[in-house]
């Protein structure tokens, strides 16, 4: 699961700007944050750990972007089954990720 972070800025379903003050709130709702209005007028609210407002689809739900990687992944010697070693950025450890192999000079 994604996690939502503090200081960090998304937006809901319906595209309104939220902040994220904490996420270690009590009860169901523990992400705590701020919409935007129309206005410039932000509006306290709070969240689940997955970004859900409440129970199905929501608009005011919070969109976690997918992590994105654009740079160059080493790729070593073969290991012992014979496979390349990938050399992968410590921010995708444990995570499953897609790759498509490029040579580059």
């Amino acid at each position: 699961m994604k996690k939502i972070e503090v200081g960090k800025t998304y937006t809901t379903r319906s595209g309104r700007e939220v902040r994220i003050y904490a996420v270690d709130g009590d009860g169901k709702r523990p992400v705590h944050g701020a919409y935007l209005e129309s206005g410039n007028k932000w509006t306290i609210a709070s969240w689940a750990l997955d970004g859900t407002f409440y129970e199905g689809i929501d608009p005011m739900d919070i969109v976690i972007p997918p992590l994105k990687y654009e740079g160059i992944v080493r790729i070593g010697r073969y290991s012992e089954e014979g496979q390349p070693k990938i050399f992968i950025p410590s921010e995708f450890t444990d995570k499953r990720i897609k790759y498509t192999l490029e040579e580059i000079e």
